[in-house]
């Protein structure tokens, strides 16, 4: 009974483990897309503020 018991531990240990790294690289893909996204973001609104400070300058 107690070797059936140890099987069934480690069983359940290995899966946790399993599912826990799984879970772990989900995230850790996620946030780097958003930061991804959020740094293009940032990116795009500096050469934006850019271009129309160029425009402006230019118009004066």
């Amino acid at each position: 009974m107690r070797k059936r018991w140890n099987q069934v531990t480690t069983r359940f240990t290995v899966l946790l483990s399993v599912i826990i790294l799984l879970l772990g690289s989900v995230f850790v893909t996620v946030v780097s897309n958003i930061n991804r996204s959020a740094r293009e973001t940032f990116y795009n609104g500096i050469e934006r503020a850019e271009a129309i400070y160029q425009a402006d300058f230019t118009a004066s």
